[in-house]
């Protein structure tokens, strides 16, 4: 049967772990410097994207966010599709809805769950760096996948 690849997720594969902490670091810079990351000093938030592949662990050392491959050992670990993940980025849906209707899953540490999701909805997101070419990327990957991905494997129930 013929499969279509999500629109992104080659981009996503191809980041490296080093590139994307990179990214991560400058976009972040006024949080880390403020101290607002703190809660993932020496632990370990995996992200996991079903649908494509990629996954990913990030973790605060010497106020830095570092990017390593995921394993097996990790204290919070979200797991999602990468069209909810491209909604969740560009503001149109919220973590609670995903969660509640059990597409976004979240396992491990409650609480640094609630610190990473507090963390989330505080940021403004039209000042971070990049937001104009972040929003615009966004914008074009979710009409992609719109466009090109029939609805039932976007949405999953």
């Amino acid at each position: 049967m013929f499969q279509i690849e999500p629109p992104g997720s080659r981009l996503l594969q191809g980041l490296s772990q080093h590139a994307l902490a990179s990214l991560l670091n400058r976009i972040f810079d006024t949080a880390l410097s403020a101290g607002e990351l703190d809660f993932l000093h020496d632990r370990r938030l995996c992200v996991v994207v079903a649908d494509s592949g990629p996954s990913f662990c990030v973790s605060l050392r010497r106020n830095r966010l570092i990017v390593t491959p995921s394993t097996a050992d990790w204290d919070l670990r979200i797991t999602d599709h990468s069209y909810d993940f491209l909604l969740l980025a560009a503001r149109r849906e919220d973590a609670d809805t995903l969660f509640f209707q059990r597409r976004l899953v979240s396992e491990g540490d409650t609480e640094l769950g609630l610190h990473l999701k507090n963390f989330l909805d505080a940021q403004d997101v039209t000042t971070l760096p990049y937001a104009r070419p972040m929003a615009g990327a966004l914008t074009g990957l979710i009409r992609l996948l719109v466009r090109f991905v029939p609805s039932h494997h976007r949405l999953r129930t």
